[in-house]
């Protein structure tokens, strides 16, 4: 009987230090977890910042004009990307960047 009691007993040890490693374990991966969604979710972000500065600066920093989707008045096309000039001009990227070639030439 006195055998049995020790046995029962060292096995709770065990099961009770068992439930403990699997909690222990259980925390551990949620914050693994948690930290490589928080990592991945940082780097989205910075390459959305980055295509955006990419979408409204030219290459050395200045800003490009306004743009929106429509209708370009050199070539006459539709695009997704037309930039709004001070003089009423509407461009494609194309035709705006043939514009500005003309203008440093």
């Amino acid at each position: 009987m006195n055998g049995q009691l020790k046995m029962f007993g060292l096995n709770l040890y065990f099961l009770i230090g068992a439930l403990a490693v699997l909690g222990v374990g259980a925390v551990v991966l949620i914050a693994a977890w948690t930290g490589l969604k928080i990592l991945v979710w940082e780097e989205q972000k910075h390459s959305a910042e980055r295509a955006e500065r990419r979408r409204k600066l030219r290459p050395d920093g200045t800003p490009l004009p306004p743009a929106s989707r429509g209708l370009c008045t050199a070539c006459a096309r539709a695009y997704e990307q037309v930039y709004h000039l001070p003089d009423g001009a509407r461009l494609c990227p194309t035709c705006y960047a043939a514009v500005e070639r003309k203008e440093v030439s």
